[in-house]
């Protein structure tokens, strides 16, 4: 079983590597670099640049965006043990 799964997983390594790599440059490309023509407005988002205090609420977009990050590292460390 295991000389299987190597041998499988030598095999399937580099193709895989060229589908999630073209996938991505082809969204991005779809999408007219969406994640590189907006990053100042997102760094204006977490910066605090539209936050109004007369808002209600407690959570800044910082600290939202800190919690989503850690929720989906964390799953991501115990999903991989």
């Amino acid at each position: 079983m295991t000389q299987w799964t190597a041998t499988f997983s030598d095999w399937i390594s580099l193709p895989l590597i060229f589908i999630l790599l073209g996938t991505g440059f082809f969204v991005s490309f779809r999408l007219r670099w969406i994640q590189l023509r907006k990053l100042k407005h997102s760094f204006n988002v977490i910066g605090g640049k539209y936050d109004n205090p007369e808002d209600e609420g407690d959570v800044t977009h910082f600290q939202a965006l800190s919690a989503a990050l850690s929720a989906t590292i964390g799953i991501g460390n115990i999903a991989e043990m």
